[in-house]
């Protein structure tokens, strides 16, 4: 477990600077929900938006008298923030040795690559779940400060953010394991990420290719449907998460071991 205790310390670092930026930004978010929420006025901003924006926000389908469905507004960040993190995180954890021209140090001990592959997984797993549990504590917290109670919405929504967070960090993976060049993986991984998340975007302000949304996974578990419409997680979209997960993982398992590395 050298490799896997080695990852950590590399990228808890990162990892504690991520966590720092979640708390702030629900932190300045409460703060100006704070002041909105006494000034109607304020709240109806929302509704001159043009119609796109509207979408986007959730206007008519979130309660913004409400700090949880304001709140349903900050969860499409929080993806955002998260997914970046995961597809990053995947992207470098296998093949930074390359980019610092290090792959010998690691690659001539007596080990196998799937035995480094495994210990780098779990290293990843370790921080996705506590950046997961980071969001869930301050999200949860923020609700909690205006009085209300909605801890198994919250839980709710952090489950499938761990779900997306688990596919991003694999799609991270499959890119490094693939990939020869340690600038590609991390520009592949980055680029179907924010594809991923224009397409949610524009599925929103268009709501006539609302059959598009099977190939984002921002789409996956919308907050709108889920704090608005107190709908649960999609069975579907859970299922798909887990077994486009499982293949990209193993993808990475198949190609790793046989690729040249990079010395």
């Amino acid at each position: 477990m050298n490799v896997y205790r080695k990852e950590f310390r590399d990228h808890f670092r990162s990892l504690l600077l991520w966590g720092l930026g979640i708390l702030f930004f629900i932190a300045a978010s409460a703060g100006k929900y704070s002041a909105m929420a006494g000034d109607p006025a304020a709240l109806g901003i929302f509704t001159q938006m043009p119609l796109g924006l509207q979408a986007v926000f959730g206007v008519g389908r979130l309660d913004f008298t409400k700090a949880v469905g304001f709140y349903g507004v900050l969860y499409s960040y929080l993806t955002l923030m998260a997914a970046i993190h995961a597809s990053m995180l995947g992207a470098v954890i296998l093949s930074k040795e390359e980019r610092d021209k290090t792959s010998e140090f690691l690659y001539v001990k007596p080990r196998s690559r799937e035995s480094v592959l495994t210990a780098k997984l779990l290293a990843a797993l370790t921080m996705v779940a506590l950046l997961n549990l980071t969001t869930w504590a301050c999200s949860a917290g923020m609700v909690r400060a205006f009085g209300e109670q909605a801890d198994g919405l919250i839980l709710r929504l952090m489950a499938g953010l761990f779900l997306l967070q688990l596919l991003f960090l694999a799609c991270g993976l499959a890119a490094a394991a693939v990939s020869t060049h340690p600038r590609a993986a991390t520009g592949i991984a980055a680029g179907v990420m924010l594809s991923a998340y224009i397409l949610s975007v524009a599925i929103e302000v268009n709501g006539g290719i609302d059959w598009l949304k099977i190939l984002t996974p921002f789409a996956y578990f919308d907050a709108k449907r889920i704090v608005g419409g107190g709908e649960p997680l999609s069975l579907l979209y859970v299922l798909l998460c887990v077994a486009l997960t499982a293949g990209l993982t193993g993808w990475a398992y198949l190609r790793f071991p046989r690729r040249d590395v990079r010395v």
